[in-house]
């Protein structure tokens, strides 16, 4: 029997679009820090099954895949030819290609007009950096 797999949606797909919906509004350094942290969490595995779609999807993770999140709806009617999905496009890509550190190793962030959520002052959990308008951070239970 042959052994066909079918990509419906291919991983990168899931984390351009995560990244619209984070930081549609963001910089490009802003943009690529969030790809740094879909990246880093799936390569640790980190709130992650080690695929893309595993980690921006799995459920309160990233708010822009909650069911109310308006920036979800805009991601599905998002255009390929958007100046948007360009700058996330090429986010993704540059954070894959060139392993880059901009976020300095982040897992997690919130936007920073927020209240800082329960798991920011969790034991491990050390804010690492801002950029734009999100604050990074790291886990010292998340394995390098």
């Amino acid at each position: 029997m042959l052994d066909v797999t079918l990509e419906l949606v291919p991983p990168s797909a899931w984390a351009i679009l995560t990244i619209c919906q984070e930081a549609a509004g963001e910089s490009d350094d802003g943009k690529l820090a969030v790809a740094e942290v879909i990246r880093d969490r799936t390569l640790l595995r980190y709130q992650s099954d080690g695929t893309v779609a595993g980690t921006v999807l799995k459920p309160y993770q990233f708010s822009g895949w909650n069911t109310r999140d308006p920036a979800r709806l805009m991601s599905a009617r998002l255009s390929i030819a958007s100046p948007v999905f360009g700058a996330c496009a090429r986010a993704w890509a540059r954070a894959c290609a060139e392993k880059t550190t901009l976020a300095k190793g982040a897992v997690l962030y919130h936007a920073a007009h927020i209240e800082a959520p329960a798991w920011a002052s969790a034991s491990g959990i050390r804010l690492v950096t801002t950029i734009g308008a999100h604050l990074f951070y790291t886990d010292a239970s998340a394995e390098r």
